[in-house]
């Protein structure tokens, strides 16, 4: 859009004259600026010697809001003038009022600020009245800095640059964070923020920021932070215990309907051990039209496609669940910051991270395999005298870990993990026994394999066969020769039969489990008509 004043706007400050070289002086240092003619001519004798005369003015920088429809668009507002910021709240609250009404703190609760991105100011129209208020001394003689001068000294010179600096950090915080916050409040609405990557002091603005999101992307299928450590730092001195995250971020390149929960998985594990425990999934896009559009709308090119026109999203409340159970526990108790945790041993190609999360007696560790390899590790935890329990987040199971070592108050035990594979290893009861002779991970026996052929349906809306197919053996569909299943991208059923000995039945202490081996990419699966859940990352089996 074409935004004129980004062209046309200018506003002197003052002019002041200096001598052509060397440091300035605060006794050379002269106001001009009413010597200025309307014409542009100055009206002043100079001194003797070389002189040069600066105009300093300011303008706008050109920053326009976004993301808005181009009639919308304009110039963002001064963020460092209360009359900007107040009128630019009112009217966005207002607005908020006439259209919503008793729907607001209900049904519509949160007003989100995102992610800074526009840029540093350096000039509002009150900056002289602010920084006088301040730092108790005139700034005008030392806007000469901004053209490169030294004025009196190069200490006095860069005290004057911290002491800006630090000005406009203190109006981010008084008037435009303290000001969004208590409007809003009184609006009866939630001040929701990304509050980083701009000129202010993350420590002062925290308090100030109702709901503090942070986030993550995807960049290359790992966990790519963008100021989340800085974030969750201040979040923590302010005594915030929710972390929310603006989660799953994608890049064009990777945001093309082709990720997959199981590919999702090890970079949200990466965000719960940096310190996150409320996921925002970016994005869900709201899809107005009925299912004859397919895969529907999007948002623009950035963001992971959590949509109802996902090819898996029938069976993404099993993965919902798992992120449920972990930000249960990643919610509970408190922090501890000292995460006196270690992973030694481990497969050279996996990597183990972890955080640790206390309440009186009981201690948890999320400890997750954060590679898409799978491996073992000994991991040591700075607790002693308790039984570890292993939570498996993903099914839900509890079981005792029998095999562990304490020394120096310390607790030492091996964990067996799948490709990007996470625990909640828990201490809260004390030990009874001693001495433990069982792996914390059972030895797994193949007592079966299911080779018979698999009849498979395909969605024929999909562009799938309409008939059903018989597979000789699990294969490629991109390896088929059938075009209507090589370039099929959709969800098929696949059926099979097979007796089970009744001598399998006779040791009920035996969990006999299904592998399902290479999974692409999710499996809702059935035996006896009886459902045995959702498997959508490895390792790929179920009970």
């Amino acid at each position: 859009p074409v935004i004129e004043a980004r062209k046309t706007y200018n506003k002197d400050i003052v002019v002041l004259p200096a001598p052509a070289d060397g440091i300035v002086s605060m006794d050379s240092i002269v106001e001009l600026t009413n010597k200025m003619q309307p014409d542009g001519q100055l009206n002043w004798t100079a001194p003797t010697g070389k002189w040069v005369v600066y105009r300093i003015g300011h303008t706008t920088m050109g920053a326009l809001i976004q993301p808005a429809q181009w009639k919308a668009t304009g110039l963002e507002c001064d963020k460092i003038s209360q009359e900007a910021v107040d009128y630019h709240m009112d009217h966005v609250i207002g607005e908020i009022k006439k259209h919503l009404g008793d729907l607001i703190g209900k049904g519509f609760s949160h007003v989100h600020f995102d992610s800074y991105e526009t840029g540093a100011p350096t000039w509002t129209p009150k900056m002289r009245e602010e920084f006088r208020t301040r730092r108790t001394y005139d700034l005008l003689p030392y806007l000469l800095t901004f053209a490169g001068r030294n004025v009196e000294n190069d200490s006095i010179t860069k005290k004057f640059k911290s002491d800006f600096t630090e000005t406009i950090k203190d109006l981010y915080r008084d008037i435009y964070f303290k000001t969004i916050s208590r409007k809003l409040k009184e609006a009866n609405l939630t001040f929701l923020c990304e509050p980083y990557g701009g000129p202010w002091r993350q420590e002062d603005i925290m308090p100030l920021v109702h709901n503090v999101m942070t986030e993550f992307w995807t960049s290359n299928g790992n966990f790519s932070p963008y100021e989340l450590d800085p974030t969750v730092a201040a979040l923590r001195k302010s005594g915030q215990n929710i972390v929310e995250a603006e989660a799953f971020t994608g890049k064009p390149n990777e945001s093309k309907w082709s990720e997959t929960p199981a590919w999702v998985k090890p970079i949200g594990d990466a965000a719960f051990c940096a310190g996150v425990n409320r996921l925002i999934l970016h994005r869900f896009v709201q899809q107005p039209w009925d299912s004859r559009y397919l895969p529907g709308a999007t948002m623009g090119q950035w963001g992971t496609h959590f949509d109802r026109t996902q090819t898996w999203w029938n069976e993404f409340p099993a993965m919902v669940k798992y992120w449920q159970r972990c930000q249960a526990l990643l919610q509970w108790g408190h922090v501890v910051v000292e995460n006196d945790f270690r992973a030694t041993n481990q497969t050279a190609d996996i990597t183990v991270k972890s955080i640790h999360r206390k309440n009186e007696n009981t201690d948890i560790y999320f400890v997750a395999n954060i590679s898409r390899n799978q491996g073992m590790a000994t991991c040591t935890f700075a607790v002693s005298g308790k039984q570890p329990e292993l939570w498996n987040p993903v099914t839900g199971e509890i079981r005792r870990l029998p095999q562990f070592e304490t020394t120096d108050g310390k607790t030492t035990l091996s964990l067996t993990f799948a490709e990007s594979q996470s625990y909640f290893v828990v201490f809260k009861e004390n030990v009874t026994v001693t001495k433990k002779q069982v792996n914390n991970f059972p030895n797994v026996q193949e007592i079966m394999t299911l080779n018979k052929p698999w009849q498979v349906k395909f969605d024929s809306v999909w562009g799938g066969p309409a008939k059903l197919v018989t597979f000789t053996m699990l294969e490629d569909w991109t390896k088929r020769p059938e075009s209507g299943i090589k370039y099929y991208s959709g969800t098929a059923s696949y059926s099979t039969g097979f007796d089970m000995p009744a001598t399998w039945f006779g040791n009920k202490k035996q969990d006999i489990c299904i592998s399902l081996g290479v999974v692409k990419h999710v499996a809702h699966v059935f035996l006896n008509n009886k459902d045995l859940g959702t498997v959508w990352t490895a390792p790929w089996n179920v009970k």
